[in-house]
């Protein structure tokens, strides 16, 4: 066993690279804002690999291995997080967001051979992009939510060998629809949920990491 790390109503720290096993959470954060959690493993947990809840705010969750937990990463009642480049695999749920998590950014996410990938619950304006959803039983479970599953703009980027401009969405490997035009985009949206107008209308025909963005000089 690692121990775990339990901060509340702490702000401006960063986490790193610890190793947070065999606990009942991994790393929690409630209540606290504007910390870095970085390059951690937070493995084997009986409950959540990471947690943010409480309104927790402005925090970064980067480049954490989140494996063979109930829940890899869960956000409860926070917002304006950013959770990106993590590790989500085979857990209950790879990343769950819940009771009214709002305006996050969750995106270069990898969610593998999960029960769902992604479960999102009661939760608005969260923008979902560019993640890969691969080999879970269900890629995607969202209820009483609208959430904007694509970037907020259109993106240059390298695909194939060609320079093409679009909005990025998600890719999800249950999706087998075309791509006539080959910009890595596919023709026709994916659903989120059956049961009412929610989309990703930009899926990617190819994992993320097959996109190579273009990054413009500043002026």
């Amino acid at each position: 066993m690692s121990d775990s790390i339990d901060l509340g109503y702490s702000n401006n720290n960063s986490i790193v690279k610890n190793t947070c096993t065999k606990n009942d959470r991994g790393i929690s954060l409630w209540a606290s804002s504007n910390n870095y959690v970085t390059s951690n493993n937070c493995s084997v947990n009986r409950n959540e690999g990471l947690c943010l809840e409480y309104k927790s705010t402005k925090n970064s969750i980067l480049d954490n291995t989140c494996l063979n937990n109930k829940e890899g990463i869960a956000l409860e009642s926070s917002a304006y997080n950013n959770i990106s480049y993590n590790t989500c695999s085979h857990n209950k749920n790879g990343i769950l967001i819940f009771e009214a998590s709002t305006n996050n950014c969750i995106s270069n996410n990898n969610c593998s051979n999960n029960g769902e990938g992604i479960f999102i619950w009661l939760s608005n304006n969260n923008l979902i992009h560019c993640n890969n959803f691969i080999n879970n039983y269900y890629n995607v479970d969202s209820g009483g939510s609208t959430n904007t599953w694509h970037s907020p703009e259109e993106l240059t980027y390298t695909y194939n060998g060609s320079t093409c401009k679009s909005y990025l969405g998600n890719y999800w490997d249950d999706y087998e629809e075309t791509d006539a035009d080959g910009d890595g985009i596919g023709d026709t949206h994916y659903s989120i949920d059956s049961k009412k107008d929610e989309s990703d209308d930009h899926p990617l025909m190819k994992p993320f990491e097959n996109y190579v963005l273009t990054i413009s000089a500043p002026a």
